[in-house]
């Protein structure tokens, strides 16, 4: 793993675009041969090349892999020469070339270098996107303009009516809306019957008026049922209040 890492060139971040390595191969072009100092997908690092900057050369780049030498034709353009080194990047690279140098790349980086079987199947794959075909704009017909204002128009129709509801609900909860709820201050009155005695209203219990005089309840009792004759009348009518809540006790309502 440490000869991966030392063969693997560092670029500045500014710089950097595709990762490069250092791999034994060489770039024939014109039956002269370079040796590659290092690779990338973007481009090449060459000895012994031309030093003529923006030149532009067709070549191979040649690789031996499981004792066999894979050719890879690119074409390149002279970047920059000193020191009888030359960096070119590539220019005009089909999908097979970028395909065999990102495996052999990849391969390299992994830690093992790229068998020739790895070579022919990733050639084989379609892992690129098509380029799209261009839609050609047509015009529409006056059908078809017709169809969609009408069809705007009828969801604007949509979208404000729902909205208008959305708003008349909202300011109904909030302004116009009655309490149902009340709170009614009325003179009490205390009444007296037996402790066990039966109440019986007169009025229905939804009715909201009554008029002056009219009988609201009626009350009765055990005791009273026996009252019947008009001396038991008489007799309670001269009982005091100390006697009478002794003898019925006190109840309001």
């Amino acid at each position: 793993m440490g000869d991966i890492e030392h063969s693997i060139v560092h670029e500045a971040q500014d710089e950097r675009q595709n990762i490069r390595i250092k791999i034994t191969g060489f770039f024939s072009c014109e039956n002269k041969e370079s040796k590659i100092l290092d690779i990338s997908l973007g481009g090449v690092k060459l000895e012994d090349f031309s030093s003529t900057e923006g030149l532009i050369k067709s070549g191979a780049l040649n690789f031996v892999v499981d004792g066999i030498t894979v050719t890879i034709p690119v074409k390149l353009r002279v970047i920059s020469s000193k020191d009888s080194v030359t960096r070119a990047e590539f220019i005009d690279l089909d999908i097979r070339s970028q395909k065999s140098i990102r495996c052999i790349v990849s391969s390299f980086v992994a830690g093992d270098m790229a068998s020739l079987d790895e070579i022919i199947t990733t050639l084989q794959k379609e892992t690129h996107v098509k380029k799209r075909k261009p839609k050609e704009l047509q015009a529409k017909t006056v059908k078809e303009r017709v169809l969609s204002i009408l069809g705007t128009l009828v969801f604007l129709v949509i979208g404000l009516g729902l909205a208008s509801v959305l708003l008349t609900k909202i300011y109904f909860f909030l302004f116009s809306a009655k309490s149902i709820f009340g709170d009614v201050q009325i003179d009490k009155y205390s009444l007296r019957m037996p402790e066990n005695g039966l109440v019986k209203f007169l009025v229905d219990g939804k009715q909201e008026k009554v008029e002056a005089g009219q009988p609201l309840a009626t009350m009765s009792s055990h005791l009273m049922s026996k009252l019947t004759t008009p001396e038991d009348f008489s007799a309670l009518s001269n009982m005091t209040d100390e006697d009478m809540s002794v003898i019925l006790g006190k109840a309001l309502i």
